[in-house]
């Protein structure tokens, strides 16, 4: 006896596009309904405690200037007129004029300076959290 197979068609499968239109929409409204938008530009933090300026006034205090020269020696950095031989005590003589008051910081310098040193001092400037930081062209 021989036994036959019987051959059944096979189902197309389809895909439900309507539903999953309809699922695909209410993640996105959930996910736009439920997620906050943090705005950092806007967040500034206010330190109201006393200055240690006596009660001075940033406007009080005369700017920082940061000169880079090219010299003999190499580059050298001037804060206020006063040599810093390398960045770090730059960045120690930037840090103590911080600590008295948030003053202007004006980095000069002339053609010959390469502009990533201007650049290392700019962030340096940020990191000693200077806010107000302008260039000048030393002639």
């Amino acid at each position: 006896m021989r036994l036959t197979r019987q051959k059944r068609p096979i189902p197309r499968r389809v895909l439900n596009l309507p539903a999953m239109i309809d699922v695909v929409m209410l993640i996105l409204i959930f996910f736009m309904v439920t997620s906050s938008f943090n705005r950092p530009e806007q967040h500034v933090d206010a330190d109201v405690t006393a200055a240690a300026g006596a009660g001075l006034e940033p406007a009080d205090f005369e700017p920082i200037e940061v000169a880079i020269r090219t010299e003999e020696a190499g580059q050298i950095f001037y804060c206020d007129g006063r040599p810093c031989n390398d960045i770090a005590s730059l960045k120690q003589q930037l840090s103590l004029r911080r600590a008295i008051a948030d003053v202007e910081v004006i980095i000069k310098s002339d053609d010959t300076i390469v502009f990533d040193e201007v650049v290392r001092v700019l962030d340096l400037c940020y990191s000693c959290n200077f806010t107000k930081v302008g260039f000048a062209v030393e002639e």
